[in-house]
């Protein structure tokens, strides 16, 4: 299945730089691996305020459950908020 997914991470107050680049660099190296695994297809990096990362993008996972296990690996998981759709929801919706 394709998921329209968004990741949008929201630096707390008070959280040191040299915190929040140690996280980065997992997260950005965690991110590039989902490609070759076939489950990021696409991605998009909206501007945002300083200390706000999002991402947007179409995802492949078997089922909701999977895309969820993804997602829990991604090391800034505890700071994001996240939002998904089937793409089966997506077109349904758009028509």
């Amino acid at each position: 299945m394709e998921f329209l997914t968004n990741v949008t991470i929201v630096v707390p107050e008070g959280t040191l730089d040299a915190t929040v680049e140690n996280t980065q660099k997992p997260e950005a190296v965690r991110a590039a691996e989902l490609p070759a695994q076939g489950h990021l297809l696409r991605l998009w990096r909206p501007p945002l305020l300083p200390r706000e990362s999002q991402i947007s993008g179409p995802c492949r996972a078997a089922d909701e459950q999977q895309l969820r296990d993804i997602i829990a690996t991604l090391p800034l998981r505890n700071s994001a908020t996240t939002c998904s759709h089937s793409r089966m929801h997506w077109i349904s919706a758009t028509t």
